[in-house]
């Protein structure tokens, strides 16, 4: 396997071997600073993760060709489809329609 090939999994694995430059740029862009409401005054969020080897791993949908032109293999799987239990009953049009007359047209 190619050493600087992304893979693009459940996020997009970014290796150390592309470069501590782009690596810092792409960490900078995706760190907010921001207010605290409890003790300190200000929070610092990462939205990546970095392993002990230095590789990052950033959102699956990163735009990370604006940064490095690295090809990106994908390795995605399909998930497994969700049966969704409801209780969702349409309402009656014609009672919503008096409702609506009664709020707009009552003086």
């Amino acid at each position: 396997m190619n050493q600087n090939k992304l893979v693009k999994n459940s996020g997009i694995v970014i290796p150390y071997l592309v470069g501590e430059n782009h690596l810092t740029y792409i960490k900078d862009f995706l760190t907010r600073v921001v207010p605290s409401y409890q003790n300190s005054p200000s929070v610092t969020l990462k939205f990546y993760l970095e392993n002990e080897s230095g590789d990052i791993k950033v959102p699956r949908y990163f735009p990370v060709d604006k940064f490095i032109n690295n090809p990106i293999e994908d390795i995605t799987k399909d998930g497994q489809k969700i049966n969704i239990k409801h209780n969702i009953k349409k309402c009656a049009i014609k009672s919503r329609e008096k409702q609506l007359t009664v709020i707009y047209d009552d003086d």
